[in-house]
């Protein structure tokens, strides 16, 4: 029955709605297949990446795992379910199961390539490169390998790199990701010019591709938003809001611009024995989005006390705990930065690190980063430097009138001072004192950011003052920030 035609023609079609970013309709499809084939192996497994598509990890792992269990041993579904399970965080079981798809087909190179970049992010950088030199040597045309070893510090890949580009039948996706590659390798070796034409079209092609999805850049939309959330965040609002939230001090929050230190910051803190980083989540956003919903409103004094109090213990209650040694907990989600205000009413003894830097390294550096999220204010310097401006007024007015504890790290001063910054840091969030957080790199704690590689080095002063490599080419961004 498997092989009835409309059942073929049905997973056909769900797998091109998945492709095409239509889960809706893929989904519809793969239950009326599975309506009449409950044990559809296909069918549960693309069902399965459509929860993962839809970032729905856990229904995405069952599945997938359900899939695995009635074909096992099929290399296909082992990297699918390797994968799912890195999107799930679980990073030391994805690795397992690369590593025993890897004893199925040790000549696998999209398997290799897994297992090098999951172990990049747990920490491992000298055994992910090795599972990706295996990976890129099984099958030199797998690109996304090359761009893998250029973020790894690999500069080998220059040449390989640009005859990529030359391909003709070259997907855009691809393209641009070439590009940005290239123009960190261009970048490490000292051919600037060469590395800001890169980052220049690589920018271009990602700007028009957000502008035609309905995702440009509107700098009036943000500096509104702005001005209404500190007209109706005052001082004398937060006075009134008393009596919710949780009394817990575990939570802290990183935020700032992205490029600006948050990762770092993060992985110092983690190497604390009591400590533990969440790294990126949209858990604060879920929160806020929840009470608003339940209150038919966004203004934070329309929500219930009763309910604001049981959504943060909710959260409190789901934070890593390893009994009771884990004291603090850092979520360094750079824009919860906009969501300081609901933070203060769910999490009154959290504290708050802001993560500053010269605002010229920051938009350069956003401009050179090819970013998995939708950024689309860093594929322009003009455009990178209004939200520069608009992030540092909504901290200013936060830092006047929050009732929670805030610090400012500025990125220059932690690389040059690193034992000051770091002993402040630790003082800060009121613990004592370690010397592992002087060895942050050593640290095991996974990083998912696009820091992954830097921040399993030693502190460096090389990127301060980056922008000066491109001063000849960056002049509307120092006529907004000066040359000085």
């Amino acid at each position: 029955m498997d092989s009835a035609p409309h059942v073929v023609a049905d997973l056909a079609a769900g797998y091109q709605h998945y492709e095409a970013g239509r889960l809706d309709e893929a989904e519809t499809l793969l239950r009326m297949v599975l309506f009449e084939v409950p044990n559809n192996i296909d069918a549960i497994h693309l069902l399965g990446l459509v929860a993962r598509a839809r970032n729905d990890f856990e229904i995405a792992v069952d599945l997938i795992r359900r899939a695995d269990g009635m074909a096992p041993n099929t290399v296909r579904l082992r990297c699918s379910l390797a994968e799912t399970l890195i999107g799930a965080g679980l990073f030391h079981e994805g690795a397992d199961v690369f590593r025993a798809t890897l004893t199925l087909d040790p000549f696998l190179a999209v398997a290799w390539f897994g297992l090098g970049r999951v172990l990049a992010i747990l920490g491992q950088p000298d055994a992910a490169i090795d599972a990706l030199h295996r990976a890129i040597d099984l099958d030199p045309t797998l690109t996304p390998v090359r761009l893998a070893l250029v973020s790894a510090g690999d500069t080998d890949q220059i040449e390989p790199l640009m005859r990529t580009l030359d391909q003709e039948d070259l997907r855009e996706d691809m393209r641009i990701a070439t590009q940005f590659a290239l123009a960190t390798a261009l970048d490490a070796t000292g051919r600037y010019d060469e590395a800001f034409a890169q980052a220049r079209d690589a920018n271009q092609g990602r700007q028009r591709a957000l502008v035609s999805a309905g995702h440009g850049f509107d700098a009036e939309e943000l500096r509104t938003f702005v001005d209404n959330r500190i007209s109706a965040c005052s001082a004398d609002f937060f006075s009134g809001m008393v009596g919710a939230g949780s009394t817990s001090d575990k939570p802290v929050f990183v935020v700032g611009m992205p490029r600006s230190g948050a990762t770092l910051v993060e992985q110092i803190l983690a190497s604390h024995s009591g400590i533990v980083g969440l790294g990126e989540s949209n858990r604060i956003g879920d929160l806020v989005s929840r009470l608003a919903q339940s209150a038919r409103s966004e203004q934070y004094d329309d929500w219930d006390p009763d309910g604001v109090t049981s959504l943060a213990e909710d959260y409190i209650a789901r934070l890593p705990d390893h009994n009771g040694a884990v004291r603090r907990v850092v979520d360094k989600t750079p824009d919860n930065l906009w969501h300081l205000a609901a933070i203060a009413r769910l999490f009154p003894n959290a504290r708050v690190i802001v993560c500053r830097r010269d605002p010229r390294d920051t938009c350069l550096s956003c401009l050179f980063q090819n970013s998995e999220l939708p950024m689309p204010y860093s594929n322009d310097l003009v455009h990178c430097a209004q939200r520069v401006r608009e992030v540092d007024r909504m901290l200013d007015h936060w830092r006047s009138v929050l009732p929670i504890s805030m610090l400012d790290v500025h990125y220059e001063a932690l690389v040059s001072d690193p034992e000051a910054e770091v002993r402040r840091l630790i003082a800060f969030v009121g613990l004592e004192w370690e010397p592992a957080c002087l060895k942050f790199q050593r640290s095991g704690g996974a990083v998912t950011s696009a820091s992954v590689w830097q921040v399993r080095r030693p502190l460096y002063t090389n990127s301060i003052g980056r922008w000066l490599h491109y001063e000849r080419h960056i002049g509307p961004l120092l006529d907004i920030f000066g040359r000085d």
